[in-house]
């Protein structure tokens, strides 16, 4: 064997290593929904992915569970009414769970979301948890950005939402994302990692099992008029097969 061979092996372990996927969830958030693109996309990740609920990722990655290696969580914020009327509809097709992070002020008080959406009615918040398939999480209460509010403001929202969904929906919340992935101060996040089992708190692909702090979860866009290459891109680290 010669030298050269003998310092190639070394490298071609680390080329390996690089190439080989790690393990862990990626979690999907689908900040814009046009209805075509939409199934679309859902029906490539239906064929291509094995998705999992929040419950199963944040009970695998807390366990260091290689269970939840190369699968999908399915996000969605706000609670704008396009939920219910496009969003269920396909999830309820292709039997796939996925998690809403609801603001409640907007369905409470029935006025249009910050984007302009009109947003869900507490009868189709109901009715999405009742199906079996949609977790209701915190998006907070006002959708306030927590990294701008005292800590008693950031409490008084986040507990108000706590509060509602406990009482519109028999339950109170176990996952909370932050608004704009922007964390608040330490007492702020202090108060989420008491109440919340997790939290989405940032932009990236995946969460590495055995890497992950519960309340840090990383959640990668999806762009409404993404083609499904991209698609495939986002979701690279995910076994080409159901399990």
């Amino acid at each position: 064997m010669t030298v050269g061979s003998r310092r190639a092996r070394p490298w071609s372990r680390v080329t390996e290593q690089f190439a080989r996927p790690r393990p862990g969830v990626t979690i999907l958030v689908f900040d814009t929904i046009e209805a075509d693109s939409f199934a679309e996309h859902v029906a490539h990740i239906a064929d291509h992915s094995r998705v999992i609920t929040l419950d199963e990722a944040v009970r695998g990655l807390s366990r260091e569970d290689p269970a939840v290696g190369n699968t999908v969580v399915l996000t969605f914020d706000d609670g704008s009414a396009d939920f219910s009327e496009v969003v269920l509809p396909v999830l309820v097709r292709h039997h796939l769970p996925a998690t809403l992070y609801l603001c409640t002020a907007f369905v409470e008080e029935r006025r249009a979301l910050p984007s302009g959406a009109a947003p869900m009615s507490w009868s189709a918040v109901g009715e999405a948890a009742a199906s079996g398939l949609v977790t209701v999480g915190s998006h907070t209460h006002s959708r306030r950005q927590l990294d701008r509010a005292s800590n008693a403001a950031a409490t008084q929202d986040v507990q108000r939402s706590i509060d509602l969904l406990a009482a519109r929906l028999g339950r109170p919340p176990l996952h909370f994302a932050y608004p704009d992935a922007l964390l608040g101060s330490p007492q702020t996040r202090h108060l989420v990692e008491e109440r919340f089992h997790s939290a989405a708190a940032g932009r990236g692909r995946l969460n590495s099992i055995g890497r992950t702090d519960l309340h840090r979860l990383l959640r990668a866009p999806v762009p409404s008029r993404a083609g499904v290459t991209e698609i495939d891109a986002l979701v690279r680290n995910v076994g080409r097969a159901r399990g």
